[in-house]
Formats: C-alpha cells, sequence, structure tokens
C-alpha cells in the first residue's frame, strides 16, 4: 500500500498501489493552532485529533473472498 496518490508516480507501478490519502492541509491547521496556543502559554488539552482519511482500493489489494 502506497502513502498517497500523487501525480504522476501511480502510473509506474504494477499492480497499482492501494493508497490513503490524508488531510495534509487539515493536519498542519491543526498542528499550527496547537503550536499557536501553546505559544500563547495556554493550557492545551492533551487530546489526539482525528482527521478523515480516504482509501483508494486499486490492483495491488487482493480480492475479498
Amino acid at each position: 500500500m502506497g502513502g498517497g496518490a500523487a501525480g504522476r508516480k501511480r502510473y509506474l507501478v504494477d499492480p497499482p498501489l492501494t493508497t490513503v490519502h490524508q488531510p495534509l492541509t487539515e493536519m498542519a491547521v491543526a498542528a499550527t493552532e496547537l503550536a499557536l496556543a501553546l505559544g500563547r502559554g495556554e493550557k492545551v488539552p492533551r487530546v489526539g485529533v482525528e482527521l478523515a482519511t480516504t482509501l483508494t482500493v486499486r490492483a495491488s489489494t487482493a480480492p475479498q473472498t
């Protein structure tokens, strides 16, 4: 399984790899907001951030039986 479906790279392997799209913009926003809050001296809860991902199944994944 690959880590993303970036541009033409997905056409360079055979069979095409199954990939997971990670919401990089949303991840960056969450990290920036946390860093800014910490920089302001705010107390932040120790809570994980859960963001949606998208699985793109391609030929590298075995068929379900």
